[in-house]
């Protein structure tokens, strides 16, 4: 598998996705707007993001990828983070499916990778991006919603208050394991 960072070849994407012929005409709308916003993705992430995130991708298949954030403030700051987007047939009216693959001990983020995000539930294709969905991201990791957590268990011990989750995120990325999630700190860097 070849990994690239720079931008792919156009005729490359287009055998990416394949287009059904009954629905040619949406499918041939859907595929070049897919095909802008990645390639914006791909222009545009280091300076959307400040440097604080990449990702890299097979020019074999450009409907999954993974982009890495490494948040520069904040609790979560200088380690990194990775998540593979996976962009539906549907795009832009379906909003990429995005999952975390690196455990990580955070209220909006679960054991399983699933990431809980308004951008995901108030999508709209004809206003949102892939660069939405990498700065929405980053905007989880600056400011984590400890008061409406992911999961029904981040709580358990009754309300957290914010210098304890600081305590907990610092001591969950200093060791292996915090409230039964192990963390994989190789994938995490100081």
């Amino acid at each position: 598998m070849d990994v690239v960072k720079a931008v792919p070849d156009l005729s490359t994407m287009e055998n990416a996705v394949t287009i059904n012929e009954n629905e040619k005409s949406n499918t041939e709308f859907r595929h070049k707007r897919q095909r802008k916003d990645f390639l914006s993705l791909v222009k545009n992430i280091m300076k959307d993001s400040d440097n604080q995130a990449y990702l890299t991708y097979d020019e074999g298949n450009l409907t999954t990828f993974p982009v890495t954030v490494t948040p520069n403030n904040g609790v979560y700051a200088y380690h990194s983070f990775e998540f593979r987007v996976d962009i539906p047939v549907k795009y832009p009216d379906i909003a990429p499916k995005i999952t975390c693959v690196t455990d990580v001990y955070h209220p909006n983020i679960d054991v399983y990778g699933d990431i809980c995000l308004s951008l995901f539930d108030d999508w709209c294709g004809e206003v949102n991006d892939l660069r939405d969905c990498v700065m929405g991201l980053l905007f989880l990791f600056h400011h984590p919603n400890i008061d409406d957590p992911l999961t029904e268990n981040f709580n358990d011990y009754g309300e957290l208050t914010e210098e304890e989750f600081h305590k907990r995120v610092k001591e969950s990325l200093a060791k292996k394991e915090m409230e039964g999630v192990v963390l994989d700190l190789e994938n995490c860097h100081v």
